[in-house]
């Protein structure tokens, strides 16, 4: 560019096109400890895979580019069509702590709450109430999604918010 030539006949010129990079860079919200990858230079149509770790005590949301999401598994592949620098978010929410209660229906004694992380599984403990005078303990009785249930101790229910169980006799 710039520069002055004499022509003396015919000239071919060839025009010379150079890719623009563009940067892409990821952050994780509420999941500092997160390891993200596939931050980078990349030009358009370029190949992008993204991937997100767990994070102890999280569950990942999703990927968002600003406010919209656009993936909700934590590998994401695309292909990059933005004309400029972009920024993906990995966010991730707190695991819910589910609390179960327990109700002796009359009987002596108590248990003590129990919390279970979202995830994870509950299993009915032994009854560790009193029974009532004459009576003997047959199984525990709770309600899920409008339903009541019946679980004797050892048996296992993944919870989906906090549980009231109570003491059949």
């Amino acid at each position: 560019a710039g520069e002055i030539c004499l022509l003396t006949g015919d000239l071919a010129v060839k025009a010379v096109w150079t890719n623009i990079n563009y940067e892409l860079t990821l952050k994780a919200e509420n999941g500092e400890s997160a390891v993200l990858t596939g931050a980078g230079t990349y030009i358009l149509g370029a190949q992008v895979n993204l991937a997100a770790s767990e994070v102890a005590g999280c569950k990942f949301v999703g990927w968002y580019q600003g406010d919209k999401l656009v993936s909700e598994s934590p590998e994401y592949s695309f292909e990059f069509a933005d004309t400029g620098n972009v920024e993906y978010t990995a966010k991730y929410r707190n695991l819910y702590q589910y609390k179960v209660n327990f109700d002796g229906s009359g009987a002596a004694g108590t248990m003590s709450e129990v919390t279970v992380t979202e995830g994870e599984s509950f299993t009915f403990p032994a009854n560790a109430f009193t029974a009532p005078l004459g009576k003997e303990f047959t199984c525990w009785e709770y309600e899920l999604a409008g339903e009541t249930h019946k679980a004797n101790a050892g048996e296992i229910c993944l919870l989906t918010g906090d549980l009231a169980v109570k003491a059949v006799w």
